[in-house]
């Protein structure tokens, strides 16, 4: 990938984004954790795991900082269980279903929102490509409704806040990577460009790279050469975006959750 990237010029653009654009872009990441956070505290509820929010969320951002270190978010979702399991004395089996519902809801609204961003772009993109896009946003709400109702039947009744907040934390992200953009000089493709971020976020959950390092990038490489987006704004922009999660994920290190976690009735 190096040997198509023209890093001194890549970072040279990243380096002219304003203070001000990276606070908002980290502004709207942590908003995006805190509705994620906050989606995994209704599905913990639904495996009767009473944690309070805040615990919740302090919870969530220690998993955070452990996803610096181990590939696709292992390390977060390893630690979450632990604590779990052992403060809230709850069967591993909950804890682990719970923890796989909240990964794969997240899944499931990223390819909803890419599949709507393809098929805006149906007119630049292969027609195979498009096909495959349609036959996500028309089955992959009902499909996945069935298959959660087979395999999580306790979490049935939140099918749809769950998805809703999951599609709200990829949007809030969306609108991250276009305020960055921004003022990387990107003018157009923004449609282009929130597709290539959300399937460089798949990417991501990958078990190939630690933290996500060069996943995103990696794709961002190639989907320059299908999509007529700028090589250099993208990579730019994906080392902005790891920076801004480093920054974010950095606090979990120093957050405590021994004492005053469980919700009344838990």
């Amino acid at each position: 990938m190096s040997t198509h990237v023209n890093w001194t010029y890549t970072w040279q653009l990243a380096k002219q984004v304003p203070w001000y654009a990276l606070l908002g872009g980290w502004v709207l990441y942590n908003l995006s954790k805190v509705i994620s956070a906050w989606r995994l505290w209704r599905i913990l509820k639904i495996e009767e795991i009473h944690v309070s929010p805040v615990f919740n969320l302090k919870l969530y951002y220690q998993g955070m900082f452990y996803n610096l270190f181990l590939p696709g978010g292992v390390g977060g979702d390893a630690y979450k269980t632990i604590i779990l399991h052992r403060l809230a004395n709850k069967p591993l089996r909950s804890i682990v279903a719970a923890l796989i519902l909240d990964r794969i809801s997240g899944v499931a609204a990223l390819l909803l929102l890419a599949a709507c961003f393809a098929i805006l772009l149906q007119g630049e993109l292969p027609t195979l490509y498009t096909r495959v896009a349609w036959v996500l946003l028309i089955a992959l709400v009902p499909g996945w409704y069935v298959l959660q109702s087979w395999f999580f039947k306790k979490s049935i009744s939140e099918f749809f806040p769950v998805l809703l907040l999951s599609g709200t934390v990829q949007l809030v992200q969306v609108l991250q990577a276009w305020l960055l953009l921004a003022f990387l000089d990107v003018k157009q493709g923004w449609f282009a460009y929130g597709l290539v971020f959300l399937l460089s976020s798949l990417a991501t959950l990958l078990p190939i790279t630690i933290g996500g390092i060069g996943a995103r990038e990696l794709v961002f490489v190639f989907a320059a050469h299908h999509l007529g987006i700028s090589q250099d704004a993208a990579i730019a922009f994906s080392i902005l975006f790891f920076m801004i999660n480093v920054l974010s994920s950095l606090p979990g290190v120093f957050i405590k959750t021994k004492h005053a976690y469980l919700e009344k009735g838990g």
